[in-house]
């Protein structure tokens, strides 16, 4: 099936959280640097090794925000991010934020997260099944969505 009748066809959870500080090191370096604002981090590396002390923690976690609405912002610029999130277990979802201004409905957003990333069925399922279980929805409507998302394996 192609990807974007498999995205018409999924059903999706809408979710809307906004999380501010979701800079990947180099840029919160970089924005740093711009405003000459001193970071509690010598260095992106060291920026990376305070993530791995986060680790143990990572089930206190529950949802991490990746802003890419922004000019020149793409999804790619997201890709190891989103990676190393998945790496340890983290939820990855696609999200729509205040789709009227930013001109991306969900679907919009699916289509561009494909384009940018070539993704498989397989991570599309599992990007919309992500977004079920990061709702906070009754359990039994959750499990109707998932079987109904299911049906796409």
């Amino acid at each position: 099936m192609d990807n974007t009748i498999l995205i018409n066809q999924l059903p999706k959870a809408e979710l809307h959280l906004h999380i501010e500080g979701t800079l990947g090191p180099e840029l919160m370096f970089k924005f740093a640097k711009r405003n000459n604002i001193e970071l509690p981090y010598c260095s992106v590396e060291d920026a990376d090794e305070a993530f791995d002390q986060a680790l143990p923690f990572i089930h206190m976690v529950d949802g991490v925000g990746l802003d890419s609405s922004e000019l020149n912002n793409p999804p790619e610029d997201f890709a190891a991010v989103s990676a190393r999130a998945r790496e340890v277990g983290l939820c990855v979802t696609v999200n729509s934020d205040d789709p009227a201004y930013f001109g991306g409905y969900l679907n919009e957003n699916f289509y561009a997260l494909d384009r940018a990333l070539n993704l498989s069925a397989e991570q599309i399922i599992q990007l919309v099944k992500n977004r079920f279980d990061a709702s906070f929805i009754d359990e039994s409507l959750r499990q109707k969505y998932l079987a109904e998302v299911g049906e796409y394996e």
